[in-house]
């Protein structure tokens, strides 16, 4: 039996996509086990005890390499390993490694870019590089047992590698043949009423009334936009029952090495768990599944092995196939494999992962323990294990059930089950077994998805299993003591509400409802606060006096003024999706935090010839002095500030009243407001300013002999003081005002120009000096 001293649990973060699990016999070659179960949080080296009797290829490796060199997101070859005779290595986790990549372009449109979709919804994937370790496979160029023990010391005293193991085989035995003709159903009666029209409570298919299928039906057949991976043998995609349900084709990936198309089943396996989960329904055709409108993702890890003439997976087929699950953002990944043999990648998918994995018991007969059978006696916290239902009328397990109080939750129909079968692209057979019990459950998980797009594997656990039927009968055989019922878990949910307060804002928001487990925006904030900008929410529960807390990395409730030192109230943001902010059919206060406006104030230099001011951050309520001018300009002196915001609109007031517009758009009796050095300014000074607005401050100069004085402003203006003024002003542009340009249509430049005209051109002229310069 291999030990290995430490679980790999923190290091095999790559492996996280939802799991869910089927039983298929594997032999009881004596695998990978484990001394605990807790969960390391360092990068301490992992050590493992190696013997040339466990079952493992014999030239190669799987090593793990530790976080600051995986984060270097390096490509590896014979030369980095030395010490071996090394063939080639191979990146397990590059699909990982190039997320990676994308998500430093950048972290919502880089993954997006990567998974080829366009909203961020659709790409809910991301990857912590913090928690990224590479998983290399190392080829060596001389075979033997010894040989691969004798590697595995060498790579354990690199600094860089957590962990060396072998690559290790699981092999399965073919599934027995079907136990009755498929001919004694399709020659049969069929249903033509029902909807969907491809299931009757007859024969194969008794499991869908007894678990309530139609009636979850009523509420949803499952949504496309839902991706159901099955890790197993392969997928006959092109079955007539099977074909509408497959996902394209990026979707799906051969991590088996046996060259051929993951859409082609090796073994029927596949075939038979993908039509308890997802057969098309209301087609008039074969059978339906569980959740007829979602999509199939084959990731095949099963090959016939020529050499050992055996069906085996190993552990790199199994590592490649959820890496590739979790860059492709698939959640729902349905796992066949089961035995009394522990396996450490196994172990550590699970214990690695936030999503739910659904297992099949066990077809052995007898009670499951901590060591007897696998992935069961792991017995992880995102884990529903599914004993297998009998069609009896008192729903009794199978005679050759495995069950537990302890390490099993539900039963589910596992014989006698119509599925469809990969012989041929319209075969179907009747076959039984935890493996076909357990993808109900998986279906039914698919359903609560489908509905509840938001909603998280541990919620979608806890409905599954707080809503079965409660069987007599199963009382003391799983720890439930019920069966699978479809509607009751797509029905049975909970609730908290979410209270707004106002905080000192003034409006109203009505209360929200959530359903626990399922993320959903918090409503936007419709509250005002004269003189403040809204700044988040902080969240109160009334039902323990509790406050949400964070130090930036681990939040927490707490009473008021027993937060650990460093914590601060948690702010959510407008809109930010919440699962579990409330307790069940609890309540959440959320808090409108409120925060002073303020404006930007950035000083314009005018063609100075040198200096520089800092930006200056006006907040309301508080005045503050303007800063004295630094900049200079040679032949000018500074007068005044005067100012424009971002449209380019300078600021005139009445006295009384102001606001921003151009030359031709001034009321009468507005001037411009200038600002001098030192003088008091604030918020308010402006109108029609907005929390985050720029207001530009532009220095205006005073030449030191200037011409100002050719325009008296008496009503009289001559063709030689407008020819000067246009002249001066074309000298100092790249490109020269025309004279229409100079007096905008509102002037006839003929000669002689009325007072109205003259008031106009003294304004322009003034704003074209203050823009460009005197």
């Amino acid at each position: 039996m291999k030990k290995i001293i430490s679980l790999l649990m923190a290091i095999i973060i790559i492996i996280s996509a939802i799991t869910t699990t089927t039983a298929l016999s594997v032999s009881e070659t004596d695998n990978t086990s484990s001394e605990n179960l807790d969960i390391i949080t360092t990068e301490e080296k992992i050590i493992t005890t190696v013997d040339v009797n466990d079952n493992f290829v014999e030239d190669e490796i799987i090593v793990v390499l530790n976080n600051s060199t995986s984060k270097e997101l390096n490509d590896f070859s014979e030369l980095d390993f030395p010490e071996l005779p090394v063939k080639y290595v191979e990146n397990l986790t590059k699909e990982t490694d190039d997320m990676i990549k994308a998500q430093r372009t950048s972290k919502n449109t880089g993954t997006q870019a990567y998974l080829g979709v366009s909203t961020a919804d659709e790409s809910a994937v991301y990857i912590d590089e913090d928690e990224h370790h590479q998983f290399l496979l190392i080829k060596l160029n001389r075979s033997g047992k010894a040989n691969v023990i004798k590697s595995i010391k060498l790579l354990e005293q690199r600094e860089d590698v957590i962990l060396a193991m072998p690559n290790y085989i699981d092999v399965i035995e073919p599934m027995e043949e079907s136990i009755a003709t498929i001919d004694e159903i399709m020659t049969s009666a069929r249903a033509t009423t029902n909807t969907p029209n491809d299931y009757t409570s007859e024969f194969g298919q008794w499991g869908i009334d007894r678990i309530d299928l139609p009636e979850a039906w009523n509420i949803t057949s499952g949504s496309s936009t839902v991706i159901v991976g099955v890790i197993d043998s392969g997928i006959r995609s092109d079955h007539e029952d099977l074909s509408a349900n497959i996902a394209a084709s990026s979707y799906h990936k051969n991590c088996s090495g046996d060259g051929t198309s993951a859409l082609t089943d090796t073994l029927g396996h596949g075939t038979q768990v993908a039509g308890v989960i997802a057969a098309k329904g209301n087609n008039g055709t074969g059978t339906v599944g569980a959740c007829w409108n979602i999509k199939l993702a084959s990731l095949k890890t099963i090959a016939y092995d020529s050499e050992r003439n055996e069906y085996n997976t190993k552990s790199t087929a199994f590592i490649a196939a959820i890496t590739h699950a979790k860059t492709k953002g698939i959640t729902i990944l349905n796992y066949s494999s089961g035995g009394s043999s522990e396996n450490a990648d196994v172990l550590s998918a699970l214990l690695n992962y936030s999503g739910l994995i659904i297992v099949g018991a066990g077809n052995d007969g007898v009670a499951v323990t901590d060591t007897n059978h696998y992935p069961v006696s792991y017995n992880t916290d995102n884990m529903i294990a599914v004993a297998k239902g009998s069609d009896n009328t008192n729903d009794a397990l199978a005679s050759d059930s495995n069950y537990s109080t302890t390490y099993v939750d539900l039963s589910a129909p596992g014989v006698n089950i119509l599925t469809t079968d990969s012989d041929s692209i319209n075969d179907y057979i009747i076959t039984e077994g935890s493996s076909i019990a357990a993808p109900y459950v998986t279906g039914v998980a698919a359903l609560l998805k489908s509905k509840y797009q938001g909603m998280d594997a541990k919620a979608i656990k806890d409905y599954i299993l707080s809503n079965v039927d409660v069987i007599p009968a199963l009382a003391d055989k799983v720890e439930t003591g019920g069966r699978l019922n479809a509607y009751k878990a797509l029905t049975g949910l909970k609730y908290f509400s979410i209270e707004f307060n106002p905080n000192g804002g003034s409006g109203y928001m009505e209360s929200q409802s959530i359903i626990y487990g399922c993320a959903t925006a918090i409503k936007n904030n419709t509250y005002t606060k004269a003189g403040n900008h809204f700044a988040g929410w902080t969240a109160y529960r009334p039902d323990n006096n509790t406050w949400y807390y964070t130090n930036g990395t681990t939040s927490k409730w707490c009473v008021e003024g027993s937060q650990p030192s460093g914590y601060r109230k948690y702010v959510y943001r407008n809109g930010q999706k919440v699962s579990r902010t409330g307790q069940k059919d609890g309540r959440v206060y959320l808090y409108a935090q409120w925060e002073p406006n303020e404006i930007n104030i950035v000083f314009e230099s005018n063609n100075a010839t040198s200096g520089s001011m800092p930006m200056l951050t006006l907040v309301c309520n508080t005045p503050q002095g303007l800063p004295a001018n630094t900049f200079t300009r040679t032949g000018c002196t500074f007068d005044h500030w005067y100012a424009k915001n971002t449209d380019g609109k300078m600021y005139y007031t009445d006295g009384s009243n102001g606001g921003w517009y151009n030359m031709n758009e001034i009321p009468d009796n507005y001037t411009r407001m200038d600002l001098i050095n030192r003088k008091t300014v604030q918020y308010t000074t402006f109108d029609d300013v907005t929390h985050g607005d720029t207001v530009v401050l532009c220095a205006y100069w005073k030449p030191d002999s200037g011409i100002l004085g050719d325009v008296d402003g008496n009503g009289s203006v001559s063709t030689s003081d407008v020819s000067t003024i246009q002249k001066h002003l074309n000298a100092q542009l790249t490109t020269p005002l025309t004279t229409n340009q100079l007096l905008r249509a509102d002037v006839n430049f003929d000669g002689s120009v009325s007072v109205k005209d003259t008031s106009l051109i003294q304004k322009y002229i003034a704003h074209i000096i203050d823009e460009f310069g005197e």
